[in-house]
């Protein structure tokens, strides 16, 4: 019984933790676009 709780946390927390990266990875993309476009003439 255990093990199926702790299975479906694992699985939560690295959703979770996809979702973090993925939105730190977009911020980061939107950043330097952002830099680009004004670094650029």
């Amino acid at each position: 019984m255990f093990h199926i709780i702790a299975r479906t946390f694992m699985r939560g927390a690295a959703t979770h933790t996809q979702l973090n990266l993925f939105q730190l990875g977009r911020g980061l993309l939107a950043r330097l676009r952002t830099l680009s476009s004004t670094g650029s003439p």
